[in-house]
């Protein structure tokens, strides 16, 4: 009786495990999306920024004695305007119909070069383009603790 129960567990297993083996594996139901580029801009003082890895290099001067400010993507962004506002009493006025620099596309062999200054309270500058996500604007400011440059998306500001 022994034997025989022994037996019957042993086949039991047996077959257990060859229907394993028979089994397909499972496949995925859905396809893993391919990763899209990223397009994320990027400000930094232009001494961090290695001029010579990018094909296309575009200045704009604001002031001469001002920051050198470097504005690249690792993407490709489109609609890319800069624009210079004037400040009033209370409020930065921009004026989209006087950009300081334009162009269709920028992209991850472009780096665009801002000689400007910064005011101490108010970002002047504001960067427009269309990304992935779609049509993004920030703002270009130069930080009062360390004096790096920073970079704030309008929905934050």
């Amino acid at each position: 009786m022994k034997r025989t129960i022994s037996s019957i567990l042993m086949a039991s297993i047996l077959l257990l495990m060859l229907a394993g083996c028979n089994q397909a594996p499972e496949e995925s139901k859905s396809q893993a999306e391919p990763p899209q580029p990223s397009s994320t801009l990027h400000a930094d003082h232009l001494s961090a920024v290695q001029e010579d890895q990018f094909d296309r290099v575009f200045q704009t001067v604001i002031d001469p004695e001002g920051e050198h400010v470097a504005l690249y993507t690792d993407g490709l962004l489109k609609d890319f305007v800069v624009e210079q506002g004037t400040m009033d009493a209370d409020a930065v006025t921009f004026h989209p119909d006087h950009p300081l620099f334009r162009a269709r596309e920028l992209d991850a062999d472009t780096l665009l070069i801002l000689y400007t200054y910064f005011t101490d309270t108010v970002p002047t500058l504001r960067v427009s383009y269309t990304g992935p996500d779609g049509p993004e604007q920030c703002y270009l400011f130069q930080s009062g603790k360390d004096g790096s440059i920073l970079m704030i998306a309008e929905q934050d500001w």
